[in-house]
């Protein structure tokens, strides 16, 4: 088959230039090694850059951490130098005031123990013997510290207890503890007892009367004041003893002598006066009778009554005051029965042993002669 003229040209040309590319691709060899080159660098390039980022973001993130780990142990090492501090400054404080309550305690002790040395030479004890002083004076104080009691009293009037340590003041000395035995003979003071928080919270003011041998104490009461928040609570000016208002050494009961008779003379006094006392006791039939002279009562006859042992041993008998019926118990005290204490009441012996609550109205005691 023959071609067409144009379709001769058209070949023609299309075997030129297939020749022409093919002769232009293998014509310069240097040419393709420069592209390469320049790929290759490039890769290169791009890997140090990625390298150096990576190593840049791991030294950041590492300085970062190394940052914050530096951070967390100085805070952690701040808090536990502020916990040991404050730790430290606790167990000072607590160390300064346990050392400060201790040196309080000790002053307070050896404050009582002066006062109980002080009580051991007042006369009243001189003429004790030795053995005996301890017990002696143990038996004729009272424990103000004891809360019972204490709590009892208040209740008593009317009024709460005392919510702290409760002060006591004796003509306005501080007593610490016992009921401030004193010296032989009749004594008359100015007690007061209070909240050691507020004074107006409970507050308690009395007129002591007391009658004070070797081995005992009679003791009764007169114008009272109770206030509780600084409001009288409870105010009265009776005069109030009872046989638990004698205190001292008893005699125990076969310590008492079985033969012979002894006379014991000493005081009595009421509210308002005072007088004399002489009370006999027939150690052969165990029973005793006497007398009180000098008193706003009038006279009084102690009429005989026999001796008993309940919790004491003592004689409850009935007594004649300036002709009206009355009663009395009488104990009898120290290790050979060297004293009498009593309290005189303004009912008869049955009518008392009826009715247990009344108030004594008189005090008395005296000391023995020699038994005969």
């Amino acid at each position: 088959m023959s071609l067409h003229p144009l379709q001769k040209i058209s070949a023609l040309t299309i075997i030129a230039l297939s020749l022409t590319a093919c002769s232009s691709n293998n014509s310069n060899p240097a040419s393709i090694s420069t592209n390469t080159q320049t790929a290759i660098q490039k890769t290169t390039t791009e890997k140090a850059a990625a390298e150096k980022a990576a190593a840049e973001k791991a030294a950041a993130e590492k300085a970062a951490a190394e940052k914050a780990a530096a951070e967390k142990a100085a805070a952690e090492k701040a808090a536990a130098e502020k916990a040991a501090a404050e730790k430290a400054a606790a167990e000072k404080a607590a160390a300064e005031k346990a050392a400060a309550e201790k040196a309080a305690a000790e002053k307070a002790a050896a404050e009582k123990i002066k006062i109980n040395d002080d009580i051991r030479i007042a006369t009243a004890l001189q003429e004790v013997p030795e053995e005996y002083r301890d017990t002696v004076l143990e038996s004729k104080t009272r424990n103000l510290d004891a809360s019972q009691e204490i709590s009892a009293f208040f209740k008593d009037l009317g009024m709460e207890p005392p919510s702290k340590n409760t002060r006591f003041y004796v003509d306005g000395k501080e007593i610490l503890s016992g009921e401030y035995v004193i010296e032989p003979g009749f004594h008359e003071n100015v007690l007061e007892i209070y909240d050691e928080a507020t004074k107006e919270h409970t507050y308690i003011h009395q007129i002591r009367k007391a009658y004070s041998m070797p081995y005992s104490i009679v003791t009764g009461w007169v114008n009272s004041v109770a206030m509780e928040n600084n409001t009288v609570k409870n105010e009265s000016n009776e005069f109030v003893i009872a046989f638990d208002d004698i205190r001292g050494l008893a005699t125990a009961q076969n310590a008492i002598p079985t033969q012979g008779r002894a006379v014991y003379e000493g005081a009595a006094f009421d509210k308002n006066s005072q007088g004399l006392m002489s009370y006999t006791i027939d150690f052969n039939n165990r029973s005793g009778n006497g007398s009180i002279t000098g008193l706003q009562l009038g006279n009084i006859i102690l009429k005989e009554g026999s001796l008993e042992t309940l919790n004491k041993t003592l004689i409850h008998a009935d007594a004649d005051i300036n002709g009206k019926p009355g009663s009395y118990f009488i104990g009898l005290y120290g290790p050979n029965a060297e004293e009498v204490a009593g309290v005189l009441y303004d009912v008869s012996k049955e009518e008392y042993r009826q009715n247990q609550n009344h108030e004594g109205i008189a005090g008395f005691g005296g000391k023995r002669g020699e038994i005969q």
